[in-house]
């Protein structure tokens, strides 16, 4: 991104911006691909959630940490009703094919980068929590 994404721009990034911001939970009432009041009230937050300034002005320092060093839980606790949201069984077995076709559309849309696929699939599976007695 060569300039800051802020009120009034229009465009593919704007469009992009708008798409991660609805992913995340935040509601969007722009029109795709325009900057408005919608779209800088979720930026606000977000930059709010994360303890940054609310500025309402993306840069790429913000649109790299919207798209890996943010933390889905704490975004949609405060964006979203939880009971909207479904908890994922890891016992079930992954469809593949959805995940294959899953991350091809993130990598499309500009969500992540070949590179921070590779980089990610180094790293070994995060352990499951130990349980602890409950009483």
């Amino acid at each position: 991104m060569s300039r800051p994404l802020k009120m009034f721009m229009r465009g593919k990034s704007v469009r992009n911006l708008q798409e991660m911001l609805k992913r995340l939970g935040y509601p969007m009432d722009d029109q795709p691909g325009i900057f408005g009041a919608a779209t800088r009230d979720a930026v606000k937050s977000f930059q709010a959630q994360k303890g940054l300034k609310a500025s309402g002005i993306v840069n790429d320092e913000l649109l790299q940490l919207m798209r890996q060093g943010h933390n889905i839980t704490d975004i949609e606790s405060s964006a979203k009703p939880k009971t909207t949201q479904k908890s994922v069984s890891t016992s079930q077995p992954v469809d593949e094919k959805k995940l294959d076709a899953m991350i091809r559309l993130l990598a499309r849309k500009g969500l992540i980068s070949e590179e921070e696929l590779a980089e990610e699939m180094t790293k070994s599976p995060p352990k499951k929590p130990a349980k602890l007695p409950m009483g």
